[in-house]
């Protein structure tokens, strides 16, 4: 059986691949979507407060490896900076394949200023990386759910948690950080890699997936959704995307199964 290992990202809970783990189960998928440490819609500004990168990373492994051992296919799938924790993630593990959803940049892979713009009431938090954070519903609906009905915004906010000022400061602010804890080391990722971001995405634009997939060396397996901004598991209702992932996988692993029996 294959496994899907869906990553969230910033401010989010796993309740954002809700769809996504309907559909893929039906088509026979184990579908498996953990969250990241203190990471549920009603937490309060400081159950996040001090957690770094490396704290999400370190338990994502924890609960990849107890699910690794029951698969014979296992997916990572990961959504805005859940793709930067799932590439840190394939760097420590063996994944047959990882997904990129609407990726944010890396260490050295992107200007923060483009991010900190969007969401700049949360910088403007005095001491914002001492704190739990959380940006207003303004800036959400103009940068997060800007291709969203203004019902289905108001949803999508009021699932949205507290996050940690630290670790937004570890990705948004990678080059102060002298533990590199949002870097990629790209040689030690041993998989296919997809890349598909929102033509209309105002938090981390389709030019910076692009950027990330030519730098993982996959530039040809990027795509740029012309109807979808940042909130691609929210927005895909008819599953376009989905299916695209599908049959991605379905050429990938099937690819893979045929180099094992040839060996």
């Amino acid at each position: 059986m294959t496994t899907l290992f869906f990553v969230h990202g910033l401010w989010a809970t796993p309740r954002i691949w809700e769809n996504y783990q309907d559909y893929f189960s039906n088509l026979g998928y184990r579908v498996i979507c953990p969250a990241l440490p203190q990471h549920f819609s009603k937490n309060q500004a400081q159950h996040p407060a001090q957690l770094s990168l490396q704290n999400y990373v370190d338990q994502l492994e924890e609960d990849y490896r107890l699910v690794a051992e029951e698969s014979n296919h296992i997916v990572i799938v990961g959504h805005g900076a859940g793709c930067v924790l799932s590439q840190q993630l394939a760097m420590r593990t063996e994944p047959d394949a990882l997904i990129l959803l609407a990726p944010e940049a890396a260490a050295g892979l992107g200007n923060a200023f483009p991010t900190t713009r969007a969401l700049k009431d949360v910088c403007a938090t005095p001491l914002f990386w001492q704190k739990g954070v959380k940006p207003s519903f303004k800036s959400a609906r103009e940068y997060l759910f800007n291709t969203m009905t203004e019902k289905q915004a108001q949803a999508a906010y009021s699932q949205m948690c507290f996050e940690s000022g630290l670790a937004l400061k570890e990705l948004w602010f990678w080059y102060l950080d002298t533990k590199n804890r949002s870097e990629i080391e790209r040689e030690k990722i041993d998989c296919p890699i997809m890349t598909l971001a929102g033509a209309k995405d105002r938090y981390s634009s389709a030019r910076t997936a692009r950027r990330i997939s030519r730098h993982l060396g996959q530039g040809r397996h990027f795509h740029r959704l012309q109807k979808f901004g940042h909130m691609i598991p929210l927005e895909d209702t008819h599953f376009e995307v989905a299916k695209q992932m599908h049959v991605w996988l379905c050429w990938q692993l099937g690819m893979q199964s045929q180099k094992n029996k040839a060996v």
